[in-house]
Parts: structure tokens; C-alpha cells; sequence
């Protein structure tokens, strides 16, 4: 029942010749070991320090995107698109 559907993409793989020998097979990737998670510990936590004049900001203009998101949306499927983007802009209308 099964004849038809034995061809395979895959070549046979015929057992291993008597001189070949046995393959080691290692992980793609080694454990960090206590010394090098110490050293990328020092590293993030040195880059967020120095970078902390750019990610506080950046930190709270993430939150009030989430927090002023739902009530603008509000006001634009109310109708009051113009008057919502002229009373939120910085400069004064013309």
C-alpha cells in the first residue's frame, strides 16, 4: 500500500563504512561562564547609566503615547479632529 509513497527527497543513507570515524557534535553555543556574565552585567548596566539622558525621555514619552492614546482617539471618532490637533499643537493658530 505504501510503494507508492516511499520515494523520498532524501538520499538512503547507507550504514558507515568499517574506516570512517566516529563524529563529536558540539552545541552551536557555549554557557557563559560566571566571569563573562559578570562582564556583560557591568556592560548593561554602564550603557544604561550613560545612556540615561536619552532613555529616561524616551521611557516617558512611551508612557504618555499609551496614556494620551485612548482620549485622542476618542476625540477624533467624536469629530473634533481640527479642534483636538489646533488645542494640542505648540505654536499659537494663525
Amino acid at each position: 500500500m505504501w510503494s507508492s509513497y516511499e520515494t523520498s527527497a532524501m538520499p538512503d543513507t547507507a550504514a558507515p563504512a568499517a574506516d570512517s570515524q566516529p563524529v563529536e557534535v558540539h552545541a552551536a553555543g557555549t554557557p557563559l561562564t560566571g566571569l563573562g556574565t559578570l562582564a556583560v552585567g557591568v556592560i548593561a548596566i554602564a550603557a544604561l547609566y550613560f545612556g540615561r539622558e536619552v532613555f529616561v525621555p524616551m521611557a516617558l514619552a512611551l508612557l504618555l503615547s499609551f496614556a494620551l492614546g485612548p482620549p485622542v482617539m476618542l476625540l477624533c471618532a467624536v469629530g473634533t479632529s481640527i479642534a483636538c490637533s489646533r488645542s494640542w499643537s505648540w505654536s499659537p493658530s494663525p
